[in-house]
This record gives C-alpha cells, sequence and structure tokens, in this order.
C-alpha cells in the first residue's frame, strides 16, 4: 500500500494522498522548502502507534488503522488552539477592565489625568490689611465639637416604660412589707437575706412557679436565678433561720422551703413610680411607693416609700440591675445631689 508522499515531477513538488489516490496539491520549490512548507500549512498531528503523520481531521491512522482521540485532533487543529487563545485573551480583558472600573486596580496615568487643578488667586496690588480685618460673609467658621457634660435631672418621663419591667420583680415584696415598715415594727436592711426573701416571694405569689414541698435545691436554682436578672452578681441566695423581718420569712423546713409569714388574700400589691433622678451617668435613684390594696373596695393598706438605687447593665435580663434600696429619705426626689 502506497503511504502519502511527496514527488518531484518537471521540476515540483506534488503531494500524493493516497486516501483519495490523486495529487493533492503542486509546490514549486525545493524538497527542503516543501517540507516546511507542508508542516506549517496543515494541522498536522501522529499516530500513536506508527508515529505516522496525519492530519487534525483524520479519525483513523491510514497507515495502521490505529483510532485518533478527540484529545489529539483537538490539540492539532489550530482552529480550537487559537479559540483557547481568544476566550483567554477575552478572559484577561473582562477582569482587567473590572478592576479598573471598581477601583480595585489603581493606574497612575490615569489616576494623574484626575488631578484636581490649583485655583489660582488672583494677586491684589492693594496692600493687605491684616490688623482689624473683617471676614467675608461668604466665609463660614469651623464648626467645633461641644464637649458633653453630664447633668443630673429628672428622667421620669423617658426612663418610667423603660425601668419598669425590672420594678414590676420588685413590687409583690416591697407591697408586702410595706405596712412593717410604715409603722416601724421591723428596722430596714438590705443584704443577701433580704434579696433571697423578695426573689422567693416572687416566685411563690406572683409567678407561682416554686411552692412548699418542692426541692430545697430546684427553688434554690430558680432562686439564685431571679436574684442575678434583679440584682446582677451583687447579691447570693441565703436563708436565715432567725432574726427581725424579713430575715425569717422564708424558712428552710427538711428539703423544701416554707413560707413563715401570714399569707395575702383578697389583696393585690401596688406600686407607683414618684420620681426617677439620674444623679450620674448610668446611675439612677427611683423613688417608688407600694402598698397593698383591697381587691373588693379598692381601698389602700398603710403605704411606704423606697429608694432604689438602679445602673444601666447591657448584659442584664433587664438591661438595668438593682445596687440596693433602701427607706425613702428626705431629699432623694432632688436632682442636685
Amino acid at each position: 500500500m502506497m503511504t502519502n508522499a511527496n514527488i518531484e515531477i518537471n521540476g515540483n513538488i506534488v503531494y500524493y494522498d493516497t486516501r483519495v489516490m490523486q495529487f493533492n496539491s503542486v509546490y514549486a520549490g525545493t524538497r527542503a522548502e516543501f517540507d516546511v512548507y507542508f508542516r506549517l500549512r496543515r494541522d498536522c498531528m501522529r499516530c500513536r502507534r506508527c508515529k505516522t503523520e496525519l492530519r487534525s481531521d483524520d479519525e483513523f491512522c491510514y497507515h495502521c488503522g490505529e483510532r485518533t482521540t478527540i484529545i489529539q485532533r483537538m490539540v492539532a487543529s489550530r482552529m480550537f488552539i487559537g479559540s483557547i487563545i481568544a476566550i483567554v485573551l477575552v478572559a484577561v480583558i473582562a477582569v482587567a477592565a473590572w478592576l479598573i472600573l471598581t477601583d480595585r486596580l489603581a493606574l497612575p496615568f490615569l489616576e494623574h489625568g484626575n488631578k484636581p487643578d490649583t485655583p489660582v488667586v488672583e494677586q491684589s496690588d492693594e496692600p493687605e490689611n491684616t490688623a482689624g480685618a473683617v471676614p467675608s460673609a461668604t466665609e463660614t467658621p469651623e464648626p467645633t465639637a461641644t464637649p458633653y457634660v453630664f447633668e443630673p435631672g429628672d428622667v421620669t418621663e423617658d426612663m418610667e416604660e423603660e425601668i419598669k419591667p425590672l420594678l414590676v420583680r420588685t413590687r409583690p415584696f416591697l407591697a408586702f412589707g410595706a405596712s412593717y415598715y410604715a409603722r416601724r415594727y421591723r428596722p430596714f436592711k438590705w443584704d443577701d437575706v433580704s434579696a433571697s426573701a423578695m426573689a422567693l416571694y416572687r416566685l411563690q405569689f406572683a409567678d407561682k412557679t416554686i411552692k412548699y414541698g418542692d426541692s430545697y435545691s430546684s427553688i434554690k436554682k430558680k432562686a439564685g436565678k431571679e436574684i442575678k436578672d434583679v440584682f446582677g452578681g451583687k447579691y447570693k441566695f441565703r436563708l436565715a433561720t432567725r432574726g427581725s423581718f424579713p430575715d425569717y420569712v422564708f424558712l428552710r423546713s427538711g428539703n423544701t422551703i416554707r413560707f413563715n409569714s401570714s399569707s395575702v388574700s383578697n389583696r393585690k400589691y401596688q406600686m407607683d413610680i414618684e420620681k426617677i433622678i439620674q444623679y450620674k451617668e448610668g446611675k439612677y435613684r427611683i423613688v417608688v411607693k407600694a402598698c397593698l390594696v383591697s381587691r373588693t373596695t379598692g381601698q389602700e393598706d398603710t403605704a411606704q416609700q423606697y429608694t432604689l438605687f438602679v445602673v444601666k447593665n447591657e448584659s442584664s435580663t433587664y438591661g438595668y440591675t438593682i445596687d440596693k434600696i433602701r427607706l425613702y429619705k428626705k431629699g432623694d426626689k432632688k436632682s442636685d445631689k
């Protein structure tokens, strides 16, 4: 079988293609020049088995019959290579344009052309009058920042609704003990035992989340959380076995806790906010009046005024926590303290 070959006829190089049994092209030149011409003008590849030179569109080797692969034909095709190069160039140009338009790529020659022109100041022949010069009406003086200066004052209207969720937690216990303190039956103090009694009273008689018979550990856990929510980390859960009111209101009894006083019946807890004074940045003095009120007649029992010292606490449940509580003193409503 005759393979593809080039022969010389009358001084011309002729390429004979055995696949179609005819001469395909005539080239006037030397054999060396033809070899170069042949490889430059055609897309070529070689058979993997016999290394015969093939064209890029040959699916089989005409010498040994080996099948060519798609990848071989694609790589040998100049059109394919040209397409790849074109795609890469378009992608590079697109990325460069995006970087420039989004200011992610700074081009010095572009920035130089965008520099604002330096304003030209006209020179006057008249001498400058610096003494007693009057600023022009068009000149705007530079604003000066006014330093913040805290001033204590009455913030009742601004703070009443915001602070109410915290104060509601104290209402039942302060109303319950109002008559004791107003009639001076018991001296007032505030410590861990007082804070624990307030938390237990709220949970048992208002929230009704604890009761006599619950395990001591369960009651302690719930009361501890209430103390932390209302007072922050200032007070801890502690009970007393004796002492003055309200120390003995709640006592441990075996593996539970019992209420050691007369329960409130047919009366509701009432507490009104009378004044909120911000005496320091983030610190407030709140005066309230609490008492028990008859559910049938609406008559108020003996009321007592308290002063609650509250601090702003962004990490707390209510945004504020109570620092301490005391009986109201004259002057607690003044804002000049």
